[in-house]
């Protein structure tokens, strides 16, 4: 989940190579109607969305079935260390940083 469709077209075009659908969802609400509807290879969440919002909706993530061992990657400024921290602690797969390395991604997308 990204609010910013910068990020989410970065991203999508860093991947267009792969056989992998990239949807884009703007919204916690969008998030979980989706997880519901489909099982998602991997989730991916911005920290930048407001308040705990990015905590909040990976605990709601790990709560459904279908998505209990999903990985999840936090997408976060390179300088904010903070949250990478928590991020780590709550229990994100992996962090992504901002600027995104696409050749990095690819390498810890393949190793899920």
């Amino acid at each position: 989940m990204e609010d910013k469709p910068a990020i989410v077209q970065q991203i999508q075009d860093g991947l267009k190579h792969t056989p992998w659908e990239i949807h884009g969802v703007s919204t916690t609400g969008e998030c979980i109607s989706m997880c519901g509807k489909y099982t998602p290879d991997l989730i991916i969440i911005s920290l930048s969305l407001p308040e705990e919002a990015a905590f909040t909706l990976f605990r709601l993530i790990r709560q459904n079935v279908k998505t209990k061992y999903t990985p999840i990657f936090a997408l976060v400024v390179k300088t904010e260390m903070a949250a990478q921290q928590q991020a780590q602690q709550v229990g994100f797969s992996y962090i992504i940083t901002k600027p995104i390395e696409i050749p990095e991604w690819n390498r810890r997308s393949r190793r899920r």
